[in-house]
């Protein structure tokens, strides 16, 4: 696997290099402008709420920040996002580049939880380029889906990371939009369920 470094972008192996590489130079106040919520987050509610599924606070709390940076617009934009607002997602957060003309995903950031469950660090690798991850896998149908939809799409893929402590996966994938019109990265959270906690993270 070629190094991160070679790519062009940075493994969040820590918690401050994940700040580093999630907080730009533009992120101002702009972002924090964004932190009150507006009368169209009131109208995006959490995808899977009017279903049975069980929503973890982690996702929660991470769909309910995307909520409140919209701003009035259909997505919030990647210089919205602060990671001192979020410390405790940080860790579960990844970030997916919306590649086109061929539809393709590059992972730009992944959290310290995540690559320690996946047993390897795929920062900079192609969603196309990795035997699972392909277009028939679910993780490419649910950003796919949020490609297509401008939403967020909640998802429970099965796990292939090797871990054999962990029992289920559940995320939820959220667009970013430069334009707020058409979605050129998205913010993942994902949390483990574990056989010897019986829940939770």
């Amino acid at each position: 696997m070629p190094a991160a470094a070679n790519t062009g972008y940075r493994s969040a192996t820590a918690t401050g290099k994940l700040v580093a590489a999630l907080r730009p130079a533009e992120v101002s106040a702009r972002a924090r402008r964004g932190r009150a919520a507006t009368k169209a987050s009131g109208r995006v509610r959490m995808p899977g709420r009017d279903k049975s599924e069980a929503m973890d606070t982690i996702l929660t709390a991470a769909f309910d920040y995307w909520r409140s940076k919209l701003g009035g617009r259909a997505m919030p934009a990647r210089r919205d996002l602060d990671p001192l607002d979020i410390p405790k997602l940080l860790p579960w957060l990844m970030l997916t580049d919306v590649l086109r003309n061929p539809l393709d995903f590059r992972y730009r950031l992944i959290g310290t939880e995540i690559a320690a469950r996946a047993r390897r660090d795929y920062t900079g690798r192609r969603f196309s380029e990795l035997t699972h991850t392909g277009p028939s896998s679910q993780v490419w149908i649910d950003r796919a889906r949020v490609v297509e939809t401008c939403r967020p799409v909640f998802t429970t893929p099965p796990y292939t990371g090797g871990d054999d402590s962990v029992s289920a996966v559940s995320g939820i994938h959220m667009p970013l939009s430069d334009d707020a019109s058409s979605v050129n990265m998205i913010l993942s959270v994902v949390t483990f369920q574990t056989r010897r906690q019986g829940g939770g993270t």
